[in-house]
């Protein structure tokens, strides 16, 4: 590999990594705790199987997801009167004004808004053919999982 080729690996790697941090925290972390915020806000109190199950988040990805809204003061756990081996959740006044926030938030974003329809059509289709042919080279089925909840080509 010649230096300028290298050079080019380098920075497309680097652009890679930053788009890919950037619609990181964007869409996963952001969005799948306002998708448990605004629940909570419609239901009141619920389980956190029911949020897993309703939101359809792998159970390894809820235990951390709640953790992080109840270690930012967003929500609360207490035992059901009906049954006390149940945990429920519910948001706090905290978690109620995030909640109220992310419901205001269209689901829509503008995160390719730079890009023209035709130019994210061309985005996808590279993109596509560049893990087709990661998948070739042997890339496990597993790293086609991105947010706790499987999707991707």
């Amino acid at each position: 590999m010649s230096e300028n080729e290298r050079m080019k690996e380098e920075q497309l790697t680097q652009l890679l990594r930053i788009c890919g941090r950037r619609l990181y925290h964007s869409s996963c972390a952001g969005r799948t705790q306002a998708r448990v915020l605004r629940l909570l806000l419609e239901e009141g109190k619920i389980s956190q199987r029911e949020i897993q199950e309703r939101l359809n988040i792998q159970a390894g990805s809820i235990s951390e997801l709640i953790s992080k809204l109840e270690g930012k003061g967003f929500i609360r756990r207490s035992r059901d009167e009906a049954d006390r081996r149940k945990v429920l959740l519910s948001l706090t006044a905290e978690g109620r004004r995030a909640a109220e926030k992310a419901k205001a938030r269209p689901d829509v974003t503008v995160r390719y808004a730079a890009l023209t329809e035709q130019e994210q059509e061309q985005l996808q289709r590279l993109l596509e053919k560049l893990i087709d042919g990661w998948k070739e080279d042997g890339m496990p089925e597993s790293e086609l999982t991105l947010c706790g909840t499987p999707g991707m080509p």
